[in-house]
């Protein structure tokens, strides 16, 4: 997550605004901004559809590492960043269940 504060540091700073600007545009609390930026927090889906609309970037290009041609980066999919937000918090047998159950999705 620490490249993903970065790239939302270097969009903010292209975008030329401060974090005090953003917060104000986004409605993204400046405290929040700035952990993101530094790597302290992750931030959420919800979060960083708001900074990308505030930055006036799509959310894939916010979250899409530098250099990397559309589609690599699976950040930029909104469903598959809010699945692994959901799945972060669970045990690793919970885990091996969901791919379990996925790969077996794919199978159909």
């Amino acid at each position: 997550m620490e490249d993903l504060g970065k790239r939302l540091k270097k969009a903010r700073e292209k975008a030329g605004l401060s974090q005090r600007e953003l917060a104000r545009a986004s409605g993204v609390s400046q405290g929040m901004i700035s952990q993101i930026e530094a790597g302290h927090k992750e931030g959420g889906l919800r979060i960083f559809e708001k900074l990308a609309a505030a930055l006036g970037v799509s959310f894939e290009a916010l979250c899409r590492s530098e250099g990397s041609p559309p589609g690599t980066d699976l950040l930029k999919d909104k469903l598959v960043y809010e699945i692994a937000q959901t799945v972060k918090p669970m045990t690793v047998r919970e885990k091996r269940e969901v791919l379990r159950f996925s790969k077996s999705l794919r199978k159909k």
